[in-house]
């Protein structure tokens, strides 16, 4: 049996939160264009995105793919047991955070920063061959600029395979965050996007104004603080608060914004505000 190629960085089940019917279709938004209602098997997905190239020179479509799908099953459990209004356990929490890790990390924006990154650091990399070339024989030498083109243009695929499964200290910081699990109030809803993970940049997660925002459904949203106040509680918030976070969603989406229903609000804020937040 030949492996699926079609490879979800958002994941359908994700997806399906941010629903209003058992249709399996999500309204997409997209910059000047008319918004459109799509499957969640087209959605929010790339052909062998996650594929690489192995030790014994095969193309491994699947182990990535097998491995997310742990991942996301977990994650749906808790996501599941948070609408209901449930409490989590500390191994519950760990791994929600790597869920949410994770997802910041498979999506084909992270993809090209890693490559970015590989071509960056290259030379750095390769310095201390070219500081003792003269002891090097020339098919040594031809084989080190030989890596560097290759590599410079074409960074190993597996490399952001590795990325995406890596243990990172994000999940452990976020997991000894103040957590409060935001409601949407009647007649608002919250958003996702191709890139749902939001945290605040620059100063990093041990700062003490440190944010991460999540939405895990059309009506639950996930904050992390290291003080919030709000203790790990769920709390409704006002029409506006849920618009400031979701405005914070369209701005760090990539190219796509999700939604339940189809909205002129919606359609104004990706057109001004989506991608704007790198």
């Amino acid at each position: 049996m030949s492996e699926p190629r079609k490879h979800h960085y958002v994941p359908q089940f994700y997806q399906r939160g941010f629903r209003i019917d058992s249709s399996n279709r999500i309204w997409v938004y997209q910059k000047e264009q008319d918004a459109r209602r799509c499957g969640v098997k087209r959605t929010g997905m790339t052909i062998d995105l996650y594929a690489f190239r192995n030790k014994d020179g095969q193309i491994d479509f699947g182990s990535v793919e097998r491995h997310l799908a742990t991942i996301d099953n977990q994650g749906a459990t808790i996501i599941q047991k948070l609408e209901r209004g449930k409490s989590l356990t500390d191994k519950e929490r760990i791994r929600l955070s790597r869920f949410v890790s994770i997802m910041w990390r498979r999506t084909p924006k992270h993809k090209a920063r890693v490559k970015q990154t590989t071509r960056e650091l290259l030379p750095k990399a390769l310095a201390p061959f070219y500081e003792m070339a003269d002891g090097l024989t020339s098919e040594a030498r031809v084989e080190v600029e030989r890596i560097r083109k290759e590599y410079t243009k074409n960074p190993p695929d597996f490399l952001f395979a590795h990325s995406v499964l890596r243990d990172s200290a994000f999940e452990d910081r976020m997991s000894k965050m103040d957590w409060a699990f935001f409601k949407a109030p009647p007649g608002k809803e919250f958003v996702t996007c191709d890139d749902p993970a939001r945290f605040s940049t620059g100063s990093g997660l041990d700062h003490k104004d440190a944010t991460i925002a999540f939405p895990l459904s059309r009506t639950l949203l996930l904050q992390c603080k290291w003080n919030s106040g709000w203790g790990n509680r769920f709390q409704v918030l006002s029409d506006e608060q849920v618009d400031y976070f979701n405005l914070w969603t369209v701005k760090g989406a990539d190219e796509q914004v999700y939604a339940s229903s189809r909205s002129e609000e919606i359609q104004f804020l990706v057109d001004k505000h989506i991608g704007t937040v790198k």
